[in-house]
C-alpha cells in the first residue's frame, strides 16, 4: 500500500493503513513537524461535547487469525523503480 501511495500522483492526504502499533495524534503531529523540519507548535483543545460519545479513542489492528497481513504486489498499472 505504501508503495502504491508513493507512486500515485493522485494520492494525497492521511491514510490509516494499520501498522499494528497504537499511535497518538501527538505522535502524528510531531512526525509532520519533523518531516517539515519545523519546531513543533501544538495546541490542545477539549474534545467537542457533540462527538465525545461517538469518537473512537483507541484503534489498533490486531490479526485475529482470520486473515494474515498482506503486502500488495505491484499491478501492471504501477510503475516500480
Amino acid at each position: 500500500m505504501t508503495l502504491h501511495l508513493a507512486a500515485s500522483k493522485r494520492a494525497g492526504g492521511l491514510f490509516n493503513i494499520g501498522s499494528g502499533k497504537a499511535r497518538t495524534w501527538l505522535d502524528l503531529a510531531r512526525a509532520v513537524f519533523a518531516a517539515l523540519k519545523r519546531k513543533p507548535k501544538i495546541e490542545f483543545i477539549e474534545m467537542p461535547e457533540a462527538i465525545r460519545d461517538k469518537y473512537q479513542y483507541f484503534t489498533r489492528q490486531t490479526w485475529c487469525g482470520c486473515a494474515p497481513p498482506v503486502t500488495p504486489r505491484p499491478s501492471r498499472r504501477w510503475k516500480t523503480p
